[in-house]
C-alpha cells in the first residue's frame, strides 16, 4: 500500500497509539454485561411464572414430564431472547430502544405459544403462566436495565466525530452533533491539514467525516487509507449526514441513484406493509367505530346541512389521486372533533381500501403536491409508498418541504416492519422517533 508522498507504505504506518481498541473492547464488555443480565433474567422469568401461578398446572407437569415441562419452558425462553439478535433491536443506548426490545420479545412468545398450540404442541404454558411470566420478565429486564445504567454511565461510548475539508451540509451536521445531549464528542469542522497522520496522533477520532477538498490534489486518499486500516471509520459527508441525522442529502442527491433503485423500496417490504396496515387498518377501525359513529352522529345534528366529509383530494401512491377521508371541521361540532384530534379517524378506511398506510410520506392535497413537483427536485419520489396516517418526518418535526422530501427518502429507502413499529410508537407515545 503506497503513502500519500509515493513511498511504501509500511515506512509510514501510523506510530500513534490511538485508544481504538481499548475503547472497542470496552464496549465489547459491557455490551456481553447487558447481554448476560437479559439472559438470566428470562431464564428466571419464565420458569418463575410458570412455577408461581396459582392457576397453571406447571409444577405437576413438571413431576409427571420433566423433559416436556423443560421444552415448554425453552420455548418461551428462546422467543424471548432471540427476537431482538434477528430483528436487529438490541438496544442499551435509551429507554425508548429498550421498551421496544422487550415489546418485540415478549410478543414474540405469545405468538410462539399461539403458533406451538395451533400445530397441537404436547405441553405449552398456559397463558395465565405466559402471562405471569412476561410481567416477571419485564420487571425484571427493567430493574437490570436500571442497574446497568448505573454502574455504565458512559453505555456506550460517545464517539469522537472529525470533521474534515468542507462540505455544504457541515454547518447543519455539525449543529446536530454539538447539540445532541452529550452522544457525540465533535472536532472541527478543520481544513485538510498538511499531515493528516499528525491531526489524528492530536485528536484520536473514531470517526472523520470527509468533505471536499479546498483546492484540486488536496485529497489525501492514501493517508485516510492508512488510518482506516488502523481502525478509525472514514465516511463521506453525504453518507455521515444520512446516517446520523436519518435523512437523505438532497444537496449530494444525483438522478442516477435513484435511477438504479438506491434509494427505492423493497417489494417484499412494500407486499408485507400492505397486508399488515390493512389487517391493523382493520382492527383499529372495528375499535374505534364507536368513536366515529358518535361523531358522525353528533356533526349532523349540529349541522345538517353541511357535508360530513371535508372534501380533501390527495395525492396518493406514485401521485395517482384518492379522496382522503376527514370529518367537517368548519361547521357544527367540527372544530371541537378538530381539538380532540379525532377529526382524521375516517382515514382508516383509506388505508383499508389500499389508498394510505398506517406509516409513510404526509399526504398533500394533489395541488400543492404538484406545485412542490415543480419547486424541489426529486419532490415526486417521495410517493414511491403510500401516504400514511403518520411517518418519519413527522415524528422527526419536519420544519419544511425541502427537509420533509429528505425525511421521506430516508423513510422509502429503510421501509421495513420494524421502522413502522418504531415510527408508530413514538406516534402514539406523543415523542420524536429515533
Amino acid at each position: 500500500m503506497g503513502s500519500r508522498d509515493g513511498e511504501p507504505g509500511l515506512k509510514h504506518m501510523l506510530d500513534c497509539d490511538l485508544p481504538l481498541d481499548s475503547r472497542l473492547r470496552s464496549f465489547q464488555f459491557r455490551r456481553r454485561v447487558l447481554d448476560a443480565g437479559d439472559s438470566v433474567a428470562v431464564c428466571a422469568a419464565f420458569p418463575l411464572g410458570a412455577f408461581l401461578s396459582v392457576s397453571g398446572d406447571f409444577p405437576l407437569i413438571f413431576q409427571a414430564d420433566p423433559a416436556s415441562a423443560l421444552l415448554a419452558l425453552g420455548a418461551a425462553v428462546l422467543a424471548a431472547l432471540s427476537v431482538p439478535y434477528l430483528t436487529g433491536v438490541n438496544s442499551g443506548a435509551s429507554w425508548f430502544g429498550r421498551v421496544q426490545q422487550v415489546s418485540l420479545s415478549l410478543g414474540a412468545v405469545f405468538l410462539l405459544e399461539a403458533l406451538l398450540g395451533y400445530i397441537g404442541f404436547p405441553v405449552l404454558l398456559d397463558i395465565t403462566e405466559t402471562l405471569l411470566g412476561s410481567l416477571i420478565c419485564a420487571v425484571l429486564l427493567s430493574v437490570w436495565y436500571f442497574c446497568f445504567r448505573l454502574m455504565f454511565r458512559d453505555f456506550p461510548p460517545r464517539p469522537r466525530v472529525l470533521l474534515v475539508g468542507s462540505d455544504p451540509v457541515f454547518a447543519e451536521m455539525g449543529g446536530f452533533l454539538a447539540e445532541s445531549s452529550g452522544a457525540y464528542q465533535l472536532l472541527g469542522p478543520i481544513p485538510f491539514p498538511e499531515d493528516i497522520r499528525a491531526t489524528a496522533n492530536e485528536f484520536a477520532p473514531d470517526d472523520i467525516v470527509v468533505g471536499e477538498g479546498e483546492a484540486p490534489g488536496t485529497f489525501p486518499a492514501n493517508a485516510l487509507l492508512d488510518l482506516r486500516f488502523r481502525g478509525v471509520s472514514i465516511f463521506d459527508a453525504a453518507a455521515y449526514f444520512e446516517d446520523v441525522l436519518q435523512r437523505v442529502s438532497c444537496r449530494h442527491l444525483r438522478p442516477v441513484r435513484l435511477l438504479f433503485g438506491e434509494i427505492a423500496p423493497k417489494r417484499q417490504s412494500l407486499a408485507m406493509q400492505a397486508i399488515y396496515s390493512n389487517l391493523l387498518g382493520l382492527a383499529a377501525l372495528a375499535l374505534s367505530s364507536p368513536v366515529l359513529i358518535l361523531s358522525a352522529v353528533a356533526l349532523k345534528i349540529s349541522a345538517p346541512s353541511v357535508p360530513l366529509m371535508e372534501p380533501y383530494r390527495a395525492a396518493g401512491l406514485y401521485g395517482v389521486p384518492f379522496d382522503r377521508l376527514r370529518f367537517q371541521s368548519r361547521a357544527g361540532l367540527g372544530p371541537w372533533i378538530r381539538k380532540m384530534r379525532i377529526g382524521g379517524l375516517p382515514q382508516l378506511f383509506n388505508v383499508v381500501r389500499g389508498e394510505m398506510s398506517l406509516v409513510g410520506p404526509r399526504p398533500n392535497r394533489i395541488e400543492f403536491h404538484d406545485a412542490l413537483c415543480h419547486q424541489i427536485p426529486y419532490y415526486a419520489q417521495r410517493l414511491a409508498v403510500r401516504p400514511g396516517l403518520t411517518g418519519w418526518a413527522q415524528t422527526r418535526g419536519a420544519l419544511n418541504s425541502a427537509v420533509e422530501l429528505e425525511y421521506d427518502l430516508y423513510y422509502i429507502k429503510h421501509l421495513s416492519p420494524n421502522f413502522d413499529l418504531d415510527i408508530l410508537i413514538a406516534w402514539i407515545a406523543g415523542q420524536k422517533a429515533g
